[in-house]
């Protein structure tokens, strides 16, 4: 890789979007209330999967979009099949290992794992949350498990191969998400035979969402703090921006780096990036959310 950035990224973390415009340009992007009205037949016009209705603009209540009373909205399927569907709970993903897992890579019910194949055994890193993470190389010849990121002060939580190399993300989303950093960083076996980490990057917010563009082309991370980050080999832009209120959960990415289009689920609604605007999709029942005056949250019935 030709190219070491650690600086802080561009970035406006509260001020206006050209891609996720507000409401009006009188009323903050972070304030609460009701979308204007709509009808049924003209959200579902603007839709293209079944029960699934546009929105006229992304959700301004932050507790509303996590109401448990609203299902979960993820992006599923691959290529043109991609489309958001309802799920009761978050899914979980937990790389499979080739071996009995020892405690430190275990994450329990809820953490997160991913796992690349070297020549000389597993790199492995583990997100349990706040509960900690951390980034291994567990031996091939002793399926011993050997902390990596240990001098660093946040621990990687996750690892995953590109076309120009193995990258690791670092950080922990926790309190003022704005105030927080992903940290990336590129690996490499060392002369002793272990693997060491090179810093690539630093970007503003903690990482919330993580993926690989199609060949690996390009890295994606969805930051908590209003924007979507792709890295390149010799490059890393910022390539989508929403209200810093919405925390990201997912991020898909399909076609070639050059001509990207980016699918982010942020719980309860969701979004689709393309040619610098932005798209929003909420259930049809739900599609849009307000604020009673007791701060509950409720859903606005697109239905007639």
């Amino acid at each position: 890789m030709g190219w070491v950035l650690v600086a802080a990224l561009h970035w406006h973390c509260a001020g206006s979007s050209t891609l996720v415009p507000p409401a009006s340009a009188s009323e903050p992007r972070s304030a609460q209330g009701t979308h204007a009205p709509s009808t049924a037949a003209s959200r579902a016009e603007r839709s293209p999967w079944p029960g699934i209705a546009a929105l006229s603009a992304p959700p301004r209540a932050e507790e509303c979009t996590y109401s448990a009373a609203q299902p979960w909205l993820m992006w599923q399927g691959a290529g043109d099949q991609l489309a958001p569907r309802r799920m009761a709970a978050r899914p979980v993903v937990v790389a499979p290992l080739p071996f009995a897992a020892p405690p430190v890579l275990e994450v329990g019910s809820s953490g997160t794992r991913t796992v690349v194949k070297v020549a000389n055994g597993w790199l492995v890193a583990v997100d349990r949350g706040e509960n900690g993470g951390g980034l291994y190389w567990v031996r091939a010849e002793t399926l011993e498990a050997q902390r990596i990121d240990g001098s660093l002060i946040d621990s990687v939580r996750w690892v995953g191969t590109s076309e120009f190399g193995i990258l690791a993300v670092a950080g922990l989303c926790h309190g003022d998400a704005c105030a927080q950093r992903t940290s990336l960083y590129e690996l490499s076996s060392t002369v002793e035979g272990g693997w060491g980490l090179r810093p690539l990057a630093l970007l503003k917010g903690c990482p919330a969402a993580i993926s690989l563009a199609p060949a690996g082309t390009a890295l994606v991370v969805a930051a908590h703090c209003g924007a979507l980050h792709q890295i390149e080999a010799d490059a890393a832009r910022e390539v989508a921006v929403w209200p810093r209120h919405l925390g990201p959960v997912q991020v898909v990415v399909t076609r070639s780096a050059a001509d990207a289009v980016y699918y982010v689920s942020f719980g309860r609604v969701v979004a689709r990036f393309r040619a610098g605007q932005s798209e929003w999709f909420a259930p049809l029942e739900c599609a849009s959310v307000a604020t009673e005056p007791s701060g509950r949250c409720r859903c606005v019935s697109a239905a007639p």
